[in-house]
This record gives structure tokens, sequence and C-alpha cells, in this order.
């Protein structure tokens, strides 16, 4: 996922560049399969009741608008614990 033909990796450097994730996506010829897991992981997750706050802030990120910015401020702001 570091490496430059990796298709999420592009996906994220675009996002940070500001383009739209439907812009990136609608120029790419293959998948990056991060974007359409994120949500399906999430609730497997929460059937087995895994918390995954990284994974629920991408998600919040890619899918329902909420900003990077508020993304990594709600993860740094949890209360720390054993994991």
């Amino acid at each position: 996922c570091t490496g430059s033909l990796s298709r999420n990796r592009h996906v994220g450097i675009e996002l940070g560049k500001g383009s739209k994730l439907a812009e990136i996506l609608a120029g790419m010829r293959m998948v990056a399969e991060g974007v359409d897991t994120a949500a399906p992981l999430l609730e497997l997750a929460r059937e087995h009741g895994v918390a995954m706050p990284i994974t629920e802030q991408v998600d919040a990120f890619l899918h329902r608008g909420k900003s990077p910015k508020d993304a990594i401020r709600e993860i740094m702001d949890r209360p720390l614990k054993r994991e």
C-alpha cells in the first residue's frame, strides 16, 4: 500500500490534493478496493463486537462527507485504553 503502483495510495494522494472521490475513481481503470470495502468491513466488525475507529473515520470521510481534520480529531480525542 505504500508503493507507487498502489491504487489505494493513489486515491489517498489525490484526496489529499483536494480532488473529489468520484472524479478520482472515474479516472481510474482499476479498482481501489479500500474505497468499497470500508463500509462492509465496519458492518462485519460491528457484528463481531470489534472496534475499528480508524476504519470508521475512513468510511465517514470517503462516504459521508466528514472532513479529514474532523476525522483525525475524533481519532486523536479517543480515550486511552489498552488494545
